[in-house]
This record gives structure tokens, sequence and C-alpha cells, in this order.
């Protein structure tokens, strides 16, 4: 649901979601792009080990160019999280994260979504 339904039930009228080589590109009105990949945990943590080496590598040099790239992360508890590749790269493998170590963009639980895209941005 969380990949599928961005368009229509979380991204409000000012960004515009885009297929790209990580699940989506994020395009903003003022032509910001945000690269972002979707993963969803059924724990509340997940480990480096459990994203593809190549995605992390890949989003940390677009990061390190100054473009927001990174893991928009649904953990089992409902929350939404992102993690910018840059950090996730940082720490490497052997590293597990939690909800508390990327920026909070709010709650994905059954039908309720109560999200916000925009934050992956700042």
């Amino acid at each position: 649901r969380l990949v599928s339904d961005w368009s229509s039930d979380v991204c409000s009228s000012d960004l515009q979601v885009v297929q790209s080589d990580l699940d989506y590109q994020l395009i903003a009105p003022s032509g910001r792009i945000a690269l972002v990949d979707c993963k969803a945990f059924s724990d509340s943590r997940f480990s480096y080990s459990e994203l593809k080496a190549s995605q992390v590598e890949d989003a940390a040099e677009l990061s390190r160019w100054g473009v927001p790239a990174g893991f928009c992360i649904w953990l089992d508890e409902g929350a939404v999280v992102w993690f910018s590749a840059e950090k996730v790269a940082a720490y490497g493998p052997g590293r597990s994260f939690s909800a508390e170590d990327g920026v909070w963009l709010g709650t994905l639980t059954g039908v309720a979504t109560s999200f916000d895209l925009r934050k992956i941005f700042d």
C-alpha cells in the first residue's frame, strides 16, 4: 500500500511522484527532486543488510551531490520514517536502525494514512 498509493493518498497536490531507478522520484514545485526507495519491515527495526548495497551506494552518491536520496521505511508499528542514504551508508554493514534513527514522516496503519513526504526535502 505504501508504494502503490502514494500519488492518490499521501502526496499533497504540490508534489509530483514519478517512478525512478529507486522506487520513486518526488518533484517539488521548486523543481527539486528527491529519489526514494520504499521498504516495509515486519519489525520495529531493520538492518543495513536488508537493503541492497547497490541502492545504498547509488543513493548515497546522489546525496553527496545535494539530491535528497534514501529510504522511506514502513515499520511494523505503523511508523513511516525517512533515512537518508548518506546516513545509512556512513553507518554501514552491521548496523540496525529504528524509527528514532530517522526522520519521522508520520504513520500508516490499516487504511489510515497520515504522513508528510515534504520533510524529505528539509
